[in-house]
């Protein structure tokens, strides 16, 4: 069977629309490419901000625990088994005149424990647990000979933690 002229015609346009319609896909799917192609380098570019935050965080979480460890560190703890003991020793110190129990207290304070450090962790134990009156006469008895050492107590006071 032959073609008529006018049939062969429409084939022709509709290839050349195939032939269209295929360049316009293939442009289509080039330009999708393409845009695939700088996502996947974003998403990357922020997997490496991500990791480098994640890195930075680890750090970050590991000083705090440092720094919650120092703290507690620094920190005057008194057990309930020393509790009882410690009041019994500030009621005898509150019967004491300041300027005697300012000197024992000097003493005490330069003194090593069995730890080998220094006592006075004990003597803000012992303050702690005296009567407020006697404790501001005893601080002010020793301000006038060993003014550093009550600053140092004041400043240990106010980091006592019972349990």
């Amino acid at each position: 069977m032959a073609l008529t002229e006018k049939q062969l015609k429409e084939l022709v346009y509709e290839v050349r629309a195939k032939i269209q319609q295929y360049d316009n896909k293939l442009q289509q799917s080039e330009t999708q490419k393409q845009r695939l192609q700088i996502t996947q380098k974003d998403l990357n570019r922020d997997i490496d901000k991500l990791n480098n935050l994640r890195v930075n965080l680890v750090s970050i979480v590991a000083n705090l625990k440092k720094e919650q460890k120092n703290l507690q560190n620094t920190r005057v703890q008194i057990g309930k088994s020393e509790k009882a003991n410690l009041m019994s020793i500030a009621t005898t110190y509150d019967r004491m005149d300041p300027e005697s129990a300012s000197k024992i207290l000097t003493d005490l304070s330069k003194m090593k424990n069995a730890s080998g450090q220094e006592s006075i962790q004990d003597v803000v134990k012992i303050l702690y647990f005296m009567q407020d009156r006697t404790k501001a006469n005893l601080l002010a008895a020793l301000s006038t000979s060993q003014p550093t050492l009550a600053a140092v107590l004041c400043q240990k006071l106010k980091k006592v933690n019972t349990n």
